[in-house]
């Protein structure tokens, strides 16, 4: 019966362009599924990389995991139940999907959290490192950090037709708000506590670059040129200072 069940699936999503798909990267949410309406949340994963996942319904729906590589869709787990739970490992790189279907006749409300292991990424500015935390469904990139511009530009690569979701905690001695974010986004928020900020964003599907630019950044850090010419120049005004007193 379950393999009818993801057979008919497979089906009307190549045949029936009127069943209603919704595609997400948010890793926590909730959404009513109509009749037959399908839902899922797609999310990029390294060989051996593990999520938890926890999905509940009012109504019994068909919950399939699988995966695109190219032009292939393969099936990880399937079964209809109103609560989908579990730990899922991939086992090679690429784009996952978790997917619920209503095949019922009547809306069904479904709640979703899925776990996500956040990263972390450093920028290193004179002889500093500062940790650069990510949380996203997308492949984030730190491209470059320009201290002149007060500017971070990442790189998003989001999964197969999927949006990208994307948490990034900067350090508020790195750049700090407010802050202004360039690129192609659906949205884009930050939260501040005394240490870092927390810049949340959303783009379409594909490949993006995003640039976020602060309003105050890190101070230049002198050269030992300046230092030296910093000394010298002390030096000499204490002894003009001392020579005052004897004239």
């Amino acid at each position: 019966m379950l393999t009818l069940l993801i057979l008919l699936f497979t089906t009307q999503i190549t045949t029936n362009t009127a069943i209603a798909q919704i595609v997400k990267g948010e890793p926590i949410g909730s959404i009513t599924l109509s009749p037959l309406g399908i839902f899922e949340v797609g999310i990029k994963m390294k060989a051996g990389a593990s999520i938890k996942y926890d999905f509940n319904a009012d109504e019994i729906l068909l919950f399939v995991i699988h995966s695109h590589k190219g032009g292939q869709v393969t099936n990880y787990s399937a079964m209809e139940s109103n609560i989908f739970d579990g730990v899922f490992i991939a086992p090679i790189e690429g784009d996952y999907y978790f997917l619920c279907q209503n095949l019922r006749t009547s809306e069904a409300v479904l709640k979703y959290s899925i776990f996500i292991d956040p990263e972390k990424q450093i920028i290193q500015y004179e002889e500093i490192q500062y940790d650069i935390i990510t949380l996203s469904n997308s492949n984030i990139e730190i491209l470059n950090f320009s201290q002149e511009d007060k500017q971070i530009l990442i790189r998003i690569q989001t999964p197969y037709l999927t949006p990208g979701f994307a948490n990034i905690t900067i350090p508020r001695n790195l750049l700090d708000g407010p802050f202004n974010l360039q690129g192609t986004l659906t949205e884009h928020r930050y939260t501040q506590n005394n240490s870092s900020s927390v810049v949340t964003l959303g783009t379409p599907n594909g490949t993006h670059d995003v640039s976020i630019i602060g309003t105050t950044v890190v101070p230049e850090i002198p050269s030992p040129m300046i230092f030296l010419a910093l000394a010298f120049t002390s030096i000499l005004l204490v002894v003009k200072i001392k020579m005052k007193k004897f004239f």
